[in-house]
């Protein structure tokens, strides 16, 4: 039974392949099913798919999030898995449509955990740099340069000169006492650890903002059309095999299983869309470069 025609309309930004079925069944008509037998497995299908999803959130660039650090929450000596982070953020762990808990940002319900982090970029301390901004010593500054200029004029209160000093010393006052914190992140195990640690001599509880770079969801993936066409290729490679198998037995008429030009197919559009992939090239919307690399 055919299915109606409004479930076939699609665009880049509103596709309908939003699950791992949907691109299955979608690759298999491209390859000539129901109408053509095939010598595939569903299995064989989604094993195509996973396959090309783990080799396009491996070499393309990462969603950035911000992750809500608390200092009472970092073990000494261990540090703190980023899934403990992503449940306490707010913007990650709620959902944008209260109907749907699929919605939820920071999570991927097709992987049934919490997104992967792939790099952490930086950590600023709501102290120095963040949501405290009214008790800097920028602010305190500026605060004065305005009064003073309003009271007397320009020829009172503090210059460029003086800003750029001040700016100067607290740089080195971070880097003579250790104040600036360092991380050390492990993206197989998804621990942290910073150094100094907190609640040490040097640190005493605080709150901070984590930028990090984070893989995209599962299903977001599938909406990508290098993932449709490298999981399409890499279908045609294995019917190609199975088809292998068969290679010199004789048909009814006399004719024999063609496999070589499935088969060659396939490694052809393999081999493309990797170079396509690894060079940023073919004309893939928001095409990435050879590697992602975190400076």
């Amino acid at each position: 039974m055919s299915e109606p025609l409004s479930s076939f309309y699609s665009t880049h930004l509103h596709s309908r392949v939003d699950s791992i079925e949907k691109l299955a069944t979608r690759n298999l008509r491209m390859l000539g099913c129901p109408l053509n037998k095939l010598e595939l497995a569903q299995d064989q299908a989604y094993e195509a798919i996973s396959k090309a999803v783990e080799l396009y959130t491996q070499y393309t660039e990462p969603d950035r999030e911000f992750l809500l650090f608390d200092s009472d929450i970092y073990t000494q000596g261990v540090g703190i898995k980023l899934d403990n982070l992503m449940s306490t953020t707010p913007e990650l762990s709620s959902a944008y449509d209260p109907t749907d808990p699929n919605t939820v940002v920071g999570r991927d319900y097709d992987l049934n955990d919490w997104r992967r982090v792939v790099d952490v970029v930086n950590v600023e301390v709501g102290e120095n740099h963040g949501t405290n901004i009214l008790f800097t010593m920028q602010y305190a500054m500026m605060q004065q340069m305005g009064a003073m200029m309003h009271s007397g004029g320009l020829n009172k209160g503090f210059d460029l000169i003086s800003w750029y000093n001040m700016n100067e010393f607290l740089e080195l006052r971070n880097k003579m006492l250790a104040l600036k914190i360092f991380t050390r992140f492990d993206p197989n195990t998804q621990i942290l650890r910073l150094f100094p640690e907190p609640g040490g001599e040097d640190y005493g509880k605080y709150f901070a903002l984590i930028e990090c770079y984070v893989e995209p969801r599962f299903r977001d993936c599938l909406k990508n059309h290098f993932v449709q066409e490298y999981s399409l290729a890499l279908m045609k490679i294995m019917i190609g095999h199975v088809r292998g198998l068969y290679n010199g037995v004789n048909l009814l008429g006399q004719g024999q299983i063609n496999y070589s030009d499935m088969m060659s197919q396939g490694r052809e559009d393999k081999l493309r869309l990797e170079d396509q992939l690894l060079k940023g090239t073919g004309g893939f919307v928001g095409g990435a470069p050879s590697a992602f690399f975190v400076l």
